[in-house]
């Protein structure tokens, strides 16, 4: 996705069953591999990019443990280190509705990391940890809504209506996404009939 220009970034999360540690890319009920991957990418292409600037919506899908809630703020700041916005930097230079690339550019900030409520709830790092790490809460940087719906024609006049409501001093995403059907029938059916076959001739080319 960074190589053909997204610069905001969806990562969802869950448990791993087999070790209350470890944190995995989860969509859903679809499991992947370890999310860490995702930011060793990000943080390489920042490096390697240093003009270029990333937001990331990191978001559970599943409840993990305490422990791996921890671990995972841990690591995050690791991983990412200096290249994170942090709250300082919203209290002093970094104003969402006042910032330039230019003012940017000129610090080594990349990143705009945004976290839900569950990663900081029973953490035994404080919010005020956090916060100086550069996980930021989404609540106060970004409003977005899922409009829950499959018809096209609907899907686009309620973004109609969510664009008036645009604010200026945090980010707006309009998600043009629509809601798969809820019959499970119909979503096997999709799946293993309709889009498995185009799946495997790729994967076969």
């Amino acid at each position: 996705q960074l190589k053909i220009g997204v610069r905001y970034l969806d990562i969802r999360y869950g448990p791993d069953p087999k070790d209350d540690k470890a944190v995995l890319d989860q969509h859903g009920i679809v499991r992947g591999g370890s999310v860490w991957k995702h930011f060793i990418e990000i943080r390489d292409f920042c490096r390697d990019h240093p003009m270029e600037f990333v937001v990331i919506n990191f978001q559970n899908e599943a409840k993990i443990s305490q422990k791996a809630k921890t671990l995972a703020l841990r690591r995050l700041a690791g991983v990412l280190g200096g290249l994170l916005v942090s709250q300082e930097d919203c209290d002093t230079w970094f104003r969402l509705d006042k910032v330039t690339l230019g003012e940017i550019w000129a610090t080594k900030k990349r990143i705009l990391l945004l976290s839900h409520p569950h990663l900081t709830e029973d953490c035994e790092l404080t919010p005020e940890e956090m916060r100086k790490t550069g996980v930021l809460p989404v609540s106060e940087f970004q409003l977005s809504q899922w409009h829950d719906v499959n018809n096209v024609d609907e899907l686009l006049e309620r973004n109609s209506e969510w664009l008036n409501k645009r604010p200026t001093d945090r980010l707006f995403v309009s998600q043009f996404v629509l809601t798969a059907e809820r019959d499970i029938t119909s979503i096997v059916r999709n799946v293993f009939v309709f889009k498995l076959p185009t799946i495997l001739n790729f994967v076969e080319r």
